[in-house]
């Protein structure tokens, strides 16, 4: 009986560990536009703003994301690819 209350307590705490991984938060602006520019990450791009805080009240009475200007404008300068 205590083996099977021991691998219970085992399997919830993998659980509550994993669910508070979750999505992070975006990096900067430029990472938050290209996320919901590009379909193939526009599936992940609501996650990772409700991660940020960018689907909130306040977003919503001021009318834009406080969130979003929070961030950098770019982590890291610019690179050949990004300057397409």
């Amino acid at each position: 009986m205590a083996a099977k209350k021991a691998v219970g307590k085992a399997k919830s705490k993998a659980k509550r560990k994993a669910k508070n991984l979750g999505s992070t938060c975006f990096e900067s602006q430029a990472q938050w536009r290209m996320f919901f520019a590009n379909p193939r990450l526009r599936k992940y791009a609501k996650r990772k703003a409700h991660a940020c805080g960018g689907n909130s009240k306040v977003t919503k009475a001021l009318g834009f994301s406080p969130a979003y200007r929070r961030l950098p404008k770019r982590k890291r300068p610019p690179t050949a690819r990004t300057l397409r």
